[in-house]
């Protein structure tokens, strides 16, 4: 074995270590004191203060083989530390010194102690970035150490220093390469991978280091260190709690990202935990939200619901075989079995900007009004991804949306069932006005088939009748309202928009086909004019005539003339079952028509397109392209869209009109 002496005095003399003379160092004080050694601070010429790490004293009362080890150590040390030196969040290694009889480190040193004094110190004055920093700058220090394949070993709140206000990783006596660890020693309890606990053998590896990790992010959380407000008999019982899984609670306020990233560090199950790399991820995450006032309510909200089991949380851990089955704008939606069941959940991960956040709130807080309806897709909980997303937890729809069912199983339907699934679509939008709730985006992709039952979903963009007035459109063009299209400004959203699209997914359920399908799903401009012109689809050949003459009504250009969704159920039960019903149409559509007389005697006649400037998502009209087209940018288009505002209402369409 290589002496210290012959170590470094080679190194030296190679001037692959830095060599001050001792009597550079002034105003030595002993700050720290251990089982092999002592740790003082002092003054160096030219460079200031640093910190001077004596393995072992003079005055050590130690046998020749803890001697030896000490020797071994050392040299281990100036060896990782010469490799991993000038990195950030690692204390730095500046040389050595030699007193009468023992080499001494020079290193970094750091001003404010180690992080648990910090903590007791600072604590009340740091805010959740200052916290969140503090967590990202030890990870920052481990993600380089484990890119080396060199762990820890021995992290807790005394091996991390904090220099001006920066946290650093120290103690490098118990760092050892992977292919040099074999078993552990005896560390802090509170920071030891369970696994030691379970298996004497246990070989520690990098996992160890996140499980230690993972106790310290709940440290910076909490301002204490773990365990430390148990009784004296509980932390006698602390080894055997740890291995059956007891772990500290969440603190109050804790973001819940935050909480579910160190719940996964300090998981039981090794392969269950995070690598560094995905610690470090989602770390960065949060350490660049911007989170305004607006933000943090919608965040606030989510956290507080949960801890108020409003809303269910499901530990992402429990969902097994994920796998994804649709992407979007908002995020990704994956099917995955939860614990070892055959049952299925939907996932749908979401993006946490201000937007988003605001609309899946909104989401939720209907679904939880309307969620009793067995035509409406059930919402279950939310979780949170490896990715640090969040994602409801929603009932799975075995055959997929409305319009991937239709295509591959149409053929196989009869007008019994095309009955039942315009009886369930309807029976689910009439359960939401009920409520006073308005969908604003139905369509054939927001309808799912589960078990061959229609299940309404995508209450992102729904509103409550009062907050819908400057509701932006995101809904593509065939199912949307046309005195939308013609005037977006200023016509509001009702429940007669909804009946609108109800009657063009009736439609589409006796034709199997997506409404017109000559666009091929890229509509424009001229589809949005055609349809204000009072363009509709053909009535397909051996359609019943009650169920076209009902969605033919439910398409009319005036919104008066469209019955309400109370009334297109009690016709498609009579439709279903006339011998059980009394219903009669003829009775309906006359009280439709005198409602409709009085309208028309009270009204003002429409004045047609005035203003569409907005803009809608893809699959939809773009209403700048028209705006500019408006403007005079191309003179042919610009005379079509005159001519339907001028000629809507004083000459009859060249399209079928119902």
């Amino acid at each position: 074995m290589t002496s210290v002496k012959e170590w470094v005095e080679e190194k030296i003399k190679n001037k692959y270590i830095q060599y001050f003379e001792y009597d550079e160092f002034s105003q030595i004080v002993e700050i720290d004191r251990g089982g092999f050694g002592k740790v003082s601070k002092a003054n160096l010429a030219n460079t200031g203060l640093v910190a001077l790490k004596i393995i072992f004293s003079k005055n050590s009362n130690i046998g020749e083989y803890e001697l030896i080890k000490a020797n071994y150590e050392l040299v281990k040390e100036l060896e990782l530390l010469r490799e991993i030196d000038y990195r950030q969040n690692i204390n730095r290694i500046l040389g050595i010194t030699k007193d009468s009889e023992y080499y001494i480190l020079v290193l970094e040193y750091a001003n404010e102690g180690n992080l648990r004094d910090y903590l007791k110190k600072k604590f009340t004055s740091l805010k959740w970035n200052d916290k969140i920093q503090m967590a990202l700058d030890i990870t920052n220090g481990l993600k380089f150490l484990h890119s080396k394949d060199i762990i820890h070993r021995d992290l807790h709140s005394h091996n991390i220093l904090v220099n001006n206000g920066k946290l650093l990783i120290a103690d490098f006596g118990s760092f050892k390469k992977l292919t040099e660890v074999t078993t552990s020693k005896n560390w802090m309890v509170e920071y030891i991978d369970p696994q030691r606990f379970r298996h004497v053998d246990y070989k520690i590896n990098i996992k160890s280091d996140i499980y230690s990790l993972g106790v310290l992010l709940w440290e910076i959380s909490s301002g204490r260190p773990p365990f430390s407000n148990c009784s004296q008999d509980t932390r006698n019982k602390l080894y055997h709690l740890i291995k059956d899984g007891h772990r500290e609670e969440s603190i109050k306020g804790t973001p819940l990202k935050y909480q579910r990233l160190y719940h996964e560090c300090w998981d039981g199950e090794p392969k269950s935990r995070p690598d560094i790399e995905e610690v470090h991820e989602i770390l960065c995450q949060l350490n660049t939200e911007k989170l305004g006032p607006e933000k943090n309510w919608y965040t606030d909200w989510l956290e507080k619901s949960i801890a108020e089991e409003f809303i269910t949380y499901y530990e992402y851990s429990e969902f097994k075989n994920p796998q994804t089955i649709g992407k979007g704008s908002f995020g990704n939606v994956t099917r995955a079995n939860w614990k070892n069941t055959d049952k299925y959940f939907a996932l749908k991960s979401f993006n946490d900007d201000k937007t988003t956040l605001k609309e899946i709130i909104n989401e939720i807080k209907l679904q939880k009004k309307v969620d009793f309806h067995e035509n409406i897709l059930r919402f279950y909980g939310i979780t949170i991804t490896k990715k640090a997303e969040y994602a409801l937890v929603l009932e799975y729809a075995d055959s997929g949306t409305l319009k991937t069912y239709l295509q591959h199983h149409f053929n196989e339907l009869g007008w019994d069932d095309k009955y039942q699934f315009a009886l369930q679509l309807a029976s689910a939008v009439a359960c939401i006005h009920e409520c006073d709730i308005i969908h604003c985006d139905l369509h054939a992709d927001n309808v799912f088939v589960h078990e061959k039952k229609l299940k309404l979903a995508d209450f992102g963009l729904s509103r409550k009748i009062a907050a819908s007035s400057n509701l932006k459109v995101f809904g593509v063009i065939p199912y949307i309202d046309p005195k939308r299209l013609s005037d977006q400004q200023n016509y509001k959203l009702n429940k007669k928009s909804d009946v609108y699209s109800v009657g063009v997914l009736m439609w589409q359920i006796s034709s199997g086909y997506h409404p017109y399908p000559s666009y091929d799903n890229n509509y424009d401009v001229s589809l949005a004019i055609s349809i204000i012109n009072g363009r509709r689809e053909e009535v397909i050949e051996g359609t019943p005539a009650e169920y076209s003459k009902l969605y033919t009504k439910c398409w009319k250009y005036e919104p008066d003339e469209r019955p309400n969704m109370q009334d297109v159920v009690l016709i498609l039960k009579a439709l279903i079952s006339p011998e059980q019903n009394d219903t009669k149409f003829d009775d309906i559509y006359k009280e439709e028509n005198i409602l409709l007389e009085k309208y028309k005697s009270s009204s003002k006649s429409s004045e047609g397109i005035e203003d569409i400037n907005k803009s809608l998502s893809v699959g939809s009209v773009d209403f700048a392209t028209l705006n500019n087209i408006e403007s005079g940018s191309n003179s042919s288009m610009q005379y079509q869209v005159s001519v339907a505002r001028s000629n809507f209402f004083e000459k009859k369409s060249s399209y079928k009109l119902y």
